[in-house]
């Protein structure tokens, strides 16, 4: 029942017997709560919330559970919930396990029905190799961007040589979220694998200290967990203890596109990139177009004598 008056007093459905509660009137305790209650080793059965939900008439608020719990995770997540984008989620997150598979689904199913409309990634369930760090995408002609208008932090769009990536804050909340996420989908892999996906791009991007100070100067790390090189870390760490298998989450296919860019960039500096290269391909030309001409005088000369 405590989680229950937690969400239903957030959202203004219940009065708040005792005005002075602690837990809304001291700013660090509901931030603490909502960390306490998406660790993978607390979390209560969704459905006995939905029995109690049920049992005790709190359907008539007119609210469903989903939806107030959605809205009470909504600050720590940064992520502000439309009618629309709450409608998908109750479409498509129908049977949660709890809490945690709940908030880990909304994310998710956003992010795939957004990718569905928007973009277009290949459909091969190829093993993906990883992508090169920040620093060195930059030398290699792609910029950063910070994507403003993404509905989550999943929505990372390659589009042409502009890589935008929704800004995260990193905080000690959204560390310890997405830690339980990853251990999520490898405890219960029918769940898919989009934050474990979406750390080992960031490990990647983010894979030395001065790739995280790029990323952090880019405005798409907001650091508040501490010195660039522990946000690295952060990343690389859970990167190396994880394994991505062949799936089809939309953010697998950005480690295709950008790989498939860094090619495409890789064979014009091999050709173009360098003056000795360019001066022997004109050198080349020039010694083709004479004897090309030299051919057309002999045969041009050959048939005037044959007419006389």
């Amino acid at each position: 029942m405590f989680i229950l008056m937690l969400v239903l007093v957030n959202r203004n459905k219940v009065p708040l017997i005792n005005p002075e509660d602690t837990i809304f009137t001291v700013p660090w305790i509901l931030p603490v709560l909502r960390l306490d209650l998406l660790l993978l080793e607390n979390q209560v059965p969704y459905i006995v919330l939905q029995t109690l939900f049920a049992k005790f008439g709190l359907t008539r608020v007119g609210v469903s559970l989903g939806r107030l719990i959605l809205d009470f995770f909504e600050k720590s997540l940064g992520i502000t919930w439309t009618e629309n984008s709450l409608e998908d989620v109750e479409r498509e997150v129908r049977q949660p396990r709890h809490l945690l598979h709940l908030i880990r689904g909304a994310i998710a199913c956003l992010s795939d029905l957004k990718n569905q409309i928007g973009n277009s990634y290949p459909t091969s369930n190829t093993k993906s190799s990883l992508v090169l760090s920040a620093t060195k995408l930059q030398l290699q002609g792609l910029k950063f961007m910070v994507a403003k208008n993404a509905d989550t932090f999943l929505d990372v769009v390659l589009n042409g040589n502009v890589l935008m990536i929704p800004p995260v804050m990193l905080d000690h909340f959204m560390v310890t979220f997405l830690f339980n996420c990853v251990a999520l989908e490898h405890c219960f892999p029918a769940c898919g694998d989009h934050i474990t996906t979406y750390i080992v791009l960031m490990g990647c991007l983010m894979k030395e200290k001065e790739d995280a100070s790029f990323i952090c100067n880019k405005g798409i790390i907001d650091n508040l967990f501490g010195s660039d090189e522990e946000a690295s870390r952060f990343f690389k760490d859970i990167s190396k203890s994880v394994k991505l298998e062949s799936s089809s989450c939309n953010l697998r296919f950005m480690f295709q596109s950008i790989n498939g860019y860094t090619s495409r960039r890789s064979i014009g500096c091999n050709y173009c990139g360098s003056p000795w290269v360019v001066a022997l391909t004109i050198g080349a030309v020039v010694l083709l177009l004479v004897a090309i001409a030299q051919l057309v005088v002999a045969c041009l000369s050959f048939g005037h004598d044959l007419r006389h």
